[in-house]
C-alpha cells in the first residue's frame, strides 16, 4: 500500500511527495533476483486497503508513505477527496487487524515516526514487524536500500531479524545513503 496525500484536513502540507514508483521498483528487483515467485498487488494506502487487507489475510503487508506523530499512526489517502490525507491511528489499525483475524505474517512500514504504527501491527497479532524509531526521519535513499536489502535476504531464506541486521549494515555503509543526510533506520 501506497500514500502520498498533498495536504492535511488543517491545509497544511502532509508531508514531501514520495517517490513510490522508485520503492516499487526497487522491490521487484529483488523479486527478480530471488528467482521466486511473488504474488502482489499495488493499491492506495486508504482505509478500505487496510480492511480488505485484514479480511483477505495476507502474507505481507508492505505500506510506503508518511507516518503521523500525533495520532501514532499512518497518513492514508481519502478516497472521495482526492489529494487530502487520512489518519488512520495507532489503535485504529490494531482494531482492523484483530476484527480482520488474520494478522499478517510480516508487516513493513517503510514510513518516518512509525514505531507506534508498527507497535499497534504487533498487539493485533502480526509476528513480525519491521518500522522506524518514533523519533527518526528517514532519506528516501536510505529507505530504498533498506528495503531492497531486506527483501533481498528475506527472499533468499533468511530470517527476519538476519535480514533486517544486514539490511541495516547495507544502509550504515552505502555511500549513496551516507551523502548528505545520515540515515536513522
Amino acid at each position: 500500500l501506497a500514500s502520498s496525500p498533498l495536504v492535511r484536513d488543517t491545509g497544511e502540507p502532509a508531508g514531501e511527495l514520495l517517490a513510490h514508483g522508485r520503492e516499487l521498483s526497487a522491490l521487484l528487483s529483488a523479486v527478480r533476483d530471488s528467482r521466486k515467485l511473488v504474488i502482489a498487488t499495488c493499491r492506495t494506502a486508504a482505509r478500505d486497503e487496510l480492511r480488505l487487507a485484514a479480511v483477505r489475510g495476507v502474507s505481507v503487508l508492505y505500506y510506503s508513505g508518511h507516518g503521523d506523530r500525533s495520532a501514532d499512526g499512518l497518513l492514508a489517502e481519502k478516497v472521495d477527496d482526492v489529494g487530502k490525507a487520512l489518519v488512520i491511528s495507532g489503535e485504529e489499525l490494531r482494531e482492523l487487524f484483530i476484527e480482520g483475524q488474520r494478522a499478517p505474517r510480516l508487516v513493513f512500514v517503510s514510513a518516518c515516526h512509525s514505531r507506534s504504527a508498527g507497535e499497534a501491527f504487533v498487539d493485533a497479532g502480526c509476528p513480525h514487524v519491521v518500522a522506524v524509531d518514533a523519533d527518526a526521519a528517514v532519506t528516501e535513499t536510505s529507505a530504498l536500500l533498506f528495503s531492497r536489502a531486506f527483501f533481498s535476504s528475506l527472499l533468499c531464506g533468511l530470517s527476519v531479524r538476519r535480514a533486517f541486521n544486514l539490511a541495516k549494515q547495507s544502509v550504515a555503509r552505502s555511500d549513496q545513503a551516507n551523502a548528505g543526510e545520515q540515515a536513522s533506520v
